[in-house]
């Protein structure tokens, strides 16, 4: 299993990788720190799993959803975002999100985002295998 994590920022870094240390079988994490970037890995890498923090510099998460999940590939979509517009949320999972976690993260107040996102990975993995 290969995981895309597009972003740099702590939270990634220091909380959501670890939580990948649960999940079976992966074989690759990539990075990377822009959507250009995120684009190119996602062609030459075809992950599973794509982690995005939103905003992501260099352009739009929404372009990038609307290419992902109009062929047959079709990762595990996760967005974490402080983008806290209904609409925005509402566009990405009308572009199949398949979990979008919104708020203002930082170390303090990340422990009920992290359950959420922990639950969700270990509800794709289980309907994976």
């Amino acid at each position: 299993m290969k995981v895309l994590i597009a972003g740099g920022s702590w939270l990634l870094g220091n909380q959501v990788t670890p939580l990948l240390s649960f999940v079976d079988r992966i074989d690759l994490i990539i990075q990377s720190r822009n959507l250009k970037e995120t684009a190119e890995f996602v062609v030459q890498f075809r992950s599973d799993i794509i982690l995005l923090e939103c905003p992501l510099p260099g352009g739009n998460v929404l372009d990038l959803m609307h290419t992902l999940k109009s062929g047959r590939y079709e990762p595990f979509v996760v967005i974490l975002s402080d983008f806290t517009y209904p609409d925005f949320k509402t566009k990405c999972l009308a572009e199949g999100v398949d979990y979008f976690f919104e708020g203002a993260f930082g170390p303090s107040d990340m422990s009920p985002y992290l359950n959420d996102y922990k639950n969700a990975l270990a509800t794709w993995h289980a309907a994976a295998h």
